[in-house]
């Protein structure tokens, strides 16, 4: 019998687990999940709270960077701050780690201009939607599938 209620315990645990949601089903949580990962420099949570349009953006921008020659990439990597050889094997997710250690410098805030800002409007859009900050920026979510994604593209 004590058994039974165990397994039944965990049968119900997982049958939760299972059903309470893999991502951002409003675009207020994909914000605050974002900006959680901002917080904690998590490049991977960050990139997941990303558009496929946004991740094909970066990986345009990355092949774009492969094919520099090497003076170009030398140049390009002096002025972020790394070398050329880890330039060209960046992927989305180091792009974003990168991205997100440059945001911390002075004089690069992208990211910190809108993340440190609380929501204060909303335009929705079937399967799109504009988050309006204190500070007066717009950012873009689209929904894929049941969740909401960052759409920087025009960023």
């Amino acid at each position: 019998m004590h058994i039974l209620k165990i397994t039944t315990l965990l049968l119900g645990g997982l049958f939760l687990y299972s059903c309470s949601p893999q991502g951002a089903v409003t675009p207020e949580m994909a914000y605050i999940m974002l900006r959680d990962a901002y917080r904690n420099s998590d490049s991977e949570m960050f990139t997941a709270q990303l558009s496929r349009k946004s991740i094909e953006k970066i990986q345009f921008i990355l092949a774009n960077i492969k094919r520099t020659d090497r003076g170009q990439c030398e140049n390009i990597a002096s002025k972020i701050g790394t070398d050329c050889d880890t330039l060209k094997k960046l992927t989305p997710v180091s792009y974003v780690s990168l991205q997100l250690s440059l945001d911390r410098k002075p004089g690069n805030n992208s990211f910190k201009n809108f993340l440190q800002s609380e929501i204060t409007g909303k335009k929705s859009f079937p399967q799109k939607c504009t988050l309006v900050t204190a500070n007066g920026m717009e950012i873009n979510f689209v929904k894929e599938g049941p969740y909401w994604k960052l759409d920087f593209r025009d960023f």
